[in-house]
């Protein structure tokens, strides 16, 4: 199985799972220069973010269905109602 880095560019833009994030003032340059931000949850997930992901991931990874749905009563308890 490989890797896959997932929608950063929503996290970084306020999108989809991204709204509900805030970016901390905090920044740290690794040796080759990438930087990184720490990010806190600062607010529920939107019913229609969380099922975008369960549906992204159980394409990426059909074989792995039971591992990467979010089930309903998940997405109950992280989202707004």
């Amino acid at each position: 199985m490989y890797q896959h880095i997932w929608h950063t560019t929503e996290l970084i833009k306020g999108e989809r799972l991204g709204r509900s994030y805030e970016r901390l003032p905090f920044e740290f340059v690794l040796e080759d220069d990438s930087r990184v931000y720490i990010y806190k949850r600062y607010k529920n997930f939107k019913v229609e973010d969380l099922n975008h992901i369960s549906d992204a991931f159980v394409e990426l990874y059909p074989d792995y269905r039971e591992r990467f749905e979010i089930r309903p009563e998940t997405i109950q308890e992280l989202s707004d109602f």
